[in-house]
């Protein structure tokens, strides 16, 4: 690759920071209230109570039931008879995310952005209201399941999702219906939980209810926009409404932010993509040439001042969540099984010698490395993403000093 073209992509990339700078300098930010308390994925405590907060109309924002009207248009439940004038607004009630009643229809609306399904977690919830309410089932053949009319279940996913798991959906002219598709043993199996047995003492059985899949990405991306234009005027309404909606973006990956990205930088300077390939590759080399050297002079090190016979370096390969490499070295050093370990950042787990697993180090007592010298979160050495600490590595004096840290520690605690 030629000089030049290194030149040229660093000092685009130069500018791009020299204008992000200025930007922030005016006031641009992309703070969030709601994300600096809460993760934006959280389900039970940032968005069903967000958005059970706004649904309410007994809530603060004393808009009585507009935004609940609101949201039974966007979800097309505007015609289905739910009394407004009677209407309730629960998050986690008996479990539920969120809950909607007039004493008479019934609204459960099952909350899921990241986590998994749980067993009979539906029809446990359409037993709840069923029993509480004494709901009236319709008379069906002995073969068939029983539909209660008078609930209407609501899945809401990020964006389209197949069916909750343990479940099947089925259509019934213009209506879906959701029923649990396990047989009678699982629903046994699953009575015998001690939170199910409190709510439902006599043990789940299997219903049918009405069914509607709703989504972040189309129903509340459309419910947002709609009663943000309705409250413009109110401006902490107007500006709590607005955060929600960025954290809903960030949910279904469509959030931009106020201070320009890298990405937006390049659409205008296009020419510097020729170059990002090139420089890539060269960085990649970089970064493997300073984990090389860190990880043998690591291992060298550990032989020469611990009269250690054999230091091997190890690659291994995880199924946990994902195939990730790891980069490990083991030994056996004062009675003890150690292992150095990098993941994201560096880490130091230590074990008896008679009670050892590598591919379980997550029983082991550990440390990062970095905090071994009372290093902030901050100053952390992310080994896996190459952080800006990772390339200080770079220079020979700083990896030496690290080094010689973690061999002080080990003579020290060890």
């Amino acid at each position: 690759m030629k000089e030049q073209q290194y030149q040229d992509f660093f000092d685009h990339f130069r500018k791009f920071k020299e204008m992000q700078n200025k930007q922030k300098a005016r006031g641009l930010n992309d703070f969030n209230l709601l994300t600096t308390v809460r993760k934006y994925h959280d389900e039970v405590y940032l968005h069903s109570a967000m958005i059970g907060a706004l649904l309410n109309p007994k809530g603060l924002h004393y808009q009585g039931n507009l935004f609940l009207t609101e949201f039974l248009k966007a979800i097309e439940l505007d015609k289905w008879g739910l009394n407004l004038d009677n209407a309730k607004v629960y998050v986690e009630y008996h479990d539920i995310d969120l809950y909607i009643t007039d004493g008479t229809k019934h609204i459960i609306i099952e909350n899921k952005i990241w986590a998994k399904d749980q067993s009979c977690q539906l029809i446990k919830y359409i037993n709840i209201i069923k029993e509480e309410y004494d709901l009236k089932i319709s008379e069906v053949d002995a073969d068939k399941i029983p539909k209660i009319e008078d609930i209407y279940t609501i899945y809401l996913t990020p964006r389209d999702k197949e069916c909750p798991s343990e479940h099947k959906i089925q259509k019934d002219g213009e209506d879906k219906y959701i029923m649990f598709s396990g047989d009678r043993d699982k629903l046994k199996e699953c009575s015998k939980r001690e939170n199910t047995k409190k709510l439902v003492p006599n043990g789940l059985e299997n219903y049918q209810t009405k069914y509607k899949q709703i989504t972040y990405q189309y129903e509340i991306v459309k419910w947002l926009n709609c009663i943000h234009s309705e409250v413009r005027n109110i401006l902490n309404l107007s500006e709590a409404i607005k955060q929600y909606t960025s954290v809903v973006e960030i949910v279904i990956d469509k959030y931009k932010g106020n201070v320009m990205t890298l990405e937006e930088y390049l659409k205008d300077n296009k020419s510097v993509y020729e170059n990002i390939s090139d420089v890539k590759f060269e960085i990649d080399n970089l970064q493997n040439t300073i984990s090389k050297k860190f990880w043998e002079e690591l291992s060298k090190k550990i032989h020469e001042e611990l009269a250690l016979k054999k230091v091997p370096i190890k690659e291994i390969k995880t199924t946990k969540c994902e195939w990730i490499t790891f980069e490990w070295i083991t030994f056996e050093y004062s009675k003890k099984n150690i292992l150095i370990e990098r993941e994201d950042n560096l880490y130091i787990y230590i074990n008896d010698i008679d009670d050892i697993d590598f591919e379980e180090s997550t029983h082991w007592n550990y440390i990062k490395i970095d905090q071994t010298y009372n290093q902030s979160e901050n100053d952390l050495i992310d080994m896996k993403n190459a952080n800006k600490n990772f390339w200080k590595l770079g220079d020979d004096n700083i990896r030496a000093k690290l080094i010689s840290n973690i061999i002080d520690y080990i003579k020290k605690n060890i």
